[in-house]
């Protein structure tokens, strides 16, 4: 791949190749599983369990963020591009659908909507990633390969051990492209920073 073709992908998809950065949320999910066949914990103790995940959440987060700004830099994207891909007309039409059945699930079926309009929203954005033809094809490939896994597997484990079954596979997922992202992202540095005009594209990429 031409050398403008790698920066183009580094800069267009810069922020979106970093779901690392949110890795112990993915990484708790895995353990959903297991967690689920726990004793039962004190209020006290679970609150202090959710308060020290949220720091290391936090703390992960911004460790990452900072490490990553500090090897690779910045980039800023322009509106026009972080809205491109809402504007495709299968992402579209999507979204109209999520709407009628939100609609539908609410004052016709009176059900709550909070598992379809999440599924949905998952189901959506994954998408978005796969019909992105500015992506790389190996990443449109693993999103599509992780989109089947997460709505067929998925579908099979949703009522065992009361859903943790599915939060397990759906952070199993997550983790997984989170971690090929920031490989491919990786990469695709080395290789700018290897071709003979990736030296003064090295340090700060900027596009929009």
């Amino acid at each position: 791949m031409p050398s403008s073709r790698r920066l183009e992908f580094a800069a267009r998809h810069f922020g979106d190749l970093q779901t690392i950065r949110f890795a112990p949320v993915p990484a708790a999910m895995v353990l959903t599983l297991t967690a689920h066949r726990m004793p039962h914990l004190s209020p006290s103790v679970g609150r202090g369990m959710l308060l020290g995940f949220l720091l290391l959440v936090g703390g992960f987060y911004w460790w990452s963020t900072a490490a990553i700004r500090r090897h690779y830099g910045s980039v800023k994207i322009s509106g026009k591009e972080a809205q491109r891909m809402q504007s495709h007309p299968i992402i579209r039409a999507l979204y109209a659908i999520m709407f009628v059945g939100l609609l539908w699930s609410r004052f016709v079926a009176h059900s709550h909507f909070s598992d379809l309009y999440i599924s949905s929203t998952i189901f959506i954005g994954m998408l978005t990633t796969i019909l992105d033809s500015t992506n790389l094809a190996s990443r449109r490939v693993a999103w599509a390969i992780g989109l089947v896994v997460l709505f067929t597997a998925g579908l099979f484990l949703i009522g065992i051990e009361g859903g943790a079954a599915f939060f397990s596979l759906a952070g199993t997922v997550w983790l997984s492209l989170s971690v090929f992202d920031f490989l491919l992202l990786r990469r695709t540095f080395t290789e700018i920073s290897a071709s003979p005009s990736g030296g003064a594209t090295g340090a700060l990429v900027r596009f929009g």
